[in-house]
């Protein structure tokens, strides 16, 4: 837990677990008989919006921590902010989630499904990745050529799909980029056992867009996780306590991007050992990795 988590846990429900009510209540100022001494009359003070505290009887107060360290100093134990870290995530049972950024993404249309799955030949599709600058022999390392069917127009089209690990797909070509199935993340295992490090991008375009900038076609050493803005909590399990200690985020410059890479980072600080790197200064004139890799021209592979 870090500390931004740790001040906005109520301080009534750190009470609650210690086994502590309110007494009284004046306004929008909780009493309480203090936990941090043994007596009879209720001198504890929590100021609910604030989320703040005083005890009367021994003049102190402030916030969570700092009323979780006057506890664990009244209990014998050690005291520091490392110390009331661990304490209030054992006492909390505390699991870190990455928060979703609401975002705009691709419509999930219940009505379609697919109807085969093939490897990518379709002139139409070639074409359409030759514009996003995905060579074919990169593309179909990910992507499937799929056919989309709609239960209520019973129409078809093609596609590329690329699949997540609900079985569901994420399909573009020229006309629609959409969801078929279950919205979920895409894991893709580096080169190497257990790398040290993985990337996060949102869509399988950027992801292949840096890989052709990077790698030159050639797959990532570490670990790749796609995930949406708005799905962005799929992705807790796929890093939680997992040992990475680096992460490299290749989100949007926009409001959204931002809003998603600043969620990932606040994720990050609760695990320990583990770097985060933004990569958006190698495209910051361009608003995705995908744009900056059609647009800008190439200047060799990137440290």
């Amino acid at each position: 837990m870090n500390i931004e988590c740790a001040k906005r846990i109520p301080l009534t429900d750190i009470l609650k677990k210690l086994g502590f009510e309110p007494i009284r209540q004046e306004n929008n100022i909780l009493f309480y008989l203090s936990p941090l001494h043994k007596d009879d009359t209720a001198f504890l003070k929590i100021f609910v919006p604030k989320n703040i505290w005083f005890d009367e009887k021994l003049s102190r107060g402030g916030d969570v921590l700092a009323f979780v360290c006057n506890y664990l100093e009244s209990q014998g134990e050690n005291f520091t902010l490392a110390d009331a870290l661990r304490y209030l995530s054992i006492m909390m049972g505390y699991a870190p989630k990455i928060e979703p950024v609401g975002a705009e993404d691709p419509q999930v249309r219940r009505s379609l499904y697919i109807d085969g799955i093939e490897p990518i030949q379709h002139s139409r599709l070639i074409a359409y990745l030759d514009r996003r600058g995905i060579p074919l022999k990169v593309a179909e390392r990910y992507l499937k050529e799929v056919r989309v069917c709609d239960r209520d127009t019973k129409k078809s089209f093609l596609a590329l799909g690329l699949r997540n690990e609900d079985g569901g797909y994420e399909v573009w070509n020229a006309f629609t980029n959409e969801y078929v199935g279950k919205r979920n993340i895409t894991f893709i295992r580096g080169t190497v056992p257990k790398p040290n490090g993985i990337h996060i991008f949102k869509n399988g375009f950027d992801f292949m867009s840096a890989v052709m900038r990077q790698e030159g076609g050639k797959p990532f050493k570490e670990d790749t996780l796609i995930a949406p803005p708005a799905i962005l909590t799929m992705a807790t399990p796929y890093l939680y306590k997992y040992g990475y200690e680096a992460a490299f985020t290749w989100m949007d410059n926009s409001v959204i991007g931002r809003a998603a890479a600043l969620s990932l980072n606040n994720y990050f600080k609760t695990e320990d050992g583990l770097t985060h790197s933004p990569m958006n200064y190698l495209y910051k004139s361009f608003q995705s990795v995908n744009d900056w890799h059609i647009q800008a021209p190439k200047a060799g592979k990137h440290a």
